[in-house]
């Protein structure tokens, strides 16, 4: 017999082109969903319209419903809206904008680009660590994190192994040249992972989402469990994944796996991997909790106080965050889609994480700042806030930690903390002849 979850995307039956292949799907003017409540205007939330089905080996992995709380204001739930010859997710709080051709006509032309630091100096200031016998033994009762590289973390509680937002490659785009070379590489592969649980992804920009590694995982984990937002499944059916190691979710509802549980929280952010899907997937960050244990990971986000301030509230405080603190700048390209250090703080308060370690940076050269400039900023923030800079951290691209125990601090912050010196002893003779 057939059990009927309350969910959590999206649901249709007209084709849309995604990536490769084209999905089907039924309009949101539809009377009826199967088995769920009337759908209104395509203008109307739809956090409580579509419903997911879950067959007999779905439910050996002992997964549960979540459903979403009942005090979550309207304007932070999941919206859509039509937009040119599809049905598109919109940022409910504010509305998603693709920079002017001007404004980025003059980000590529008149904004400084720093140059990427050499090979020998990245090797110097930025290694790529790797402690795989580490990662074999994590410990009982604490939270362990490897920072694989840019937005991909190895989370590991209660003998549970998370992976999030897996990009493993050298190069990040749907085709060469059209994307992002890696300055770091990521720190292992997933031949070199022996135990893998669970998938989240946040978004399905190149990225943060990459088919080879997808492929790679799918092939070598047989019942490793994708947790993917609303019209983000059918991309992963395409990919050979089986329908069984699926949950798709909208925001603010969830399911417990095993003991643990997934939610799907909102950011501030947008979909597209194609000419003509934008926006046809959703964008979310994700909380994992335990019996003992938490984890936020932010994903790809702007900035809306409300947001994260809900999130805390609701689920909060968290024992680990991975919050994104790199591609800011120039901000009137970026201030929507990615938080500068600034507001990364922000969230690390909002959401009320103990431990914050920042992501999104020393990979891709994907915006105008320096490329070691984030985790100092970030920093900074956190000083001028009277805050304690060792619950929000950088951690070297492989390093394996157990949260919560001593650590060196790394060395490209040492670096940064040696040139602010230096600038600051040159300029002293500056300044001194200025006052004569």
């Amino acid at each position: 017999m057939e059990e009927v979850v309350e969910n959590m995307s999206d649901a249709g039956n007209y084709s849309v082109k995604r990536g490769d292949f084209t999905v089907p799907q039924e309009p949101l003017g539809q009377d009826k969903v199967e088995q769920g409540e009337k759908v209104e205007d395509a203008d109307k939330t739809i956090h409580d319209i579509p419903t997911m089905r879950v067959n007999d080996e779905v439910k050996e992995k002992h997964i549960k419903p979540i459903p979403m709380p009942d005090d979550i204001d309207k304007n932070l739930q999941v919206k859509r809206e039509r937009w040119c010859c599809w049905d598109s997710y919109v940022c409910p709080w504010e509305k998603f904008s693709r920079p002017g051709v001007l404004d980025l006509l003059k980000w590529k032309i008149c904004e400084k680009t720093h140059p990427i630091p050499s090979k020998e100096e990245l090797d110097r200031v930025l290694p790529v660590k790797s402690n795989m016998d580490k990662i074999k033994q994590p410990p009982a009762d604490k939270i362990q994190v490897t920072w694989i590289g840019h937005a991909t973390m190895l989370v590991q509680m209660e003998d549970m192994t998370i992976l999030t937002d897996p990009v493993l490659d050298s190069f990040c785009g749907p085709i060469w040249p059209f994307g992002y070379k890696r300055h770091r590489n990521a720190s292992c592969q997933v031949k070199d992972i022996e135990k893998l649980d669970a998938v989240i992804i946040s978004h399905n920009h190149y990225d943060h989402l990459e088919a080879k590694a997808v492929r790679e995982i799918n092939a070598k984990f047989k019942d490793v469990h994708w947790f993917v937002a609303g019209g983000t499944k059918a991309w992963f059916l395409a990919m050979d994944v089986e329908d069984k190691n699926l949950t798709e979710l909208d925001w603010w509802h969830g399911v417990e796996f095993n003991g643990v549980k997934f939610i799907c929280t909102p950011s501030q952010h947008w979909c597209q991997r194609c000419i003509f899907d934008l926006n046809t997937c959703l964008w979310c960050s994700w909380v994992v909790k335990s019996s003992k244990h938490s984890f936020y990971f932010a994903g790809d986000t702007g900035y809306y106080e409300n947001l994260f301030k809900k999130i805390g509230e609701k689920y909060g405080p968290f024992d680990l965050a991975g919050i994104p603190i790199g591609a800011y700048t120039p901000r009137y390209i970026t201030k929507y889609q990615h938080v500068d250090p600034v507001e990364a703080v922000k969230i690390h308060e909002d959401v009320q994480s103990n431990m914050s370690v920042g992501i999104h940076w020393g990979a891709f050269a994907l915006t105008n700042e320096p490329f070691l400039e984030p985790p100092r900023l970030v920093k900074e923030a956190m000083e001028r806030k009277e805050m304690d800079c060792s619950k929000f951290i950088s951690v070297d691209i492989g390093e394996t930690w157990v949260v919560g125990d001593q650590r060196e601090e790394s060395k490209f912050m040492k670096c940064e903390a040696d040139k602010e010196e230096s600038e600051s002893e040159e300029s002293k003779p500056l300044l001194m002849g200025k006052k004569n």
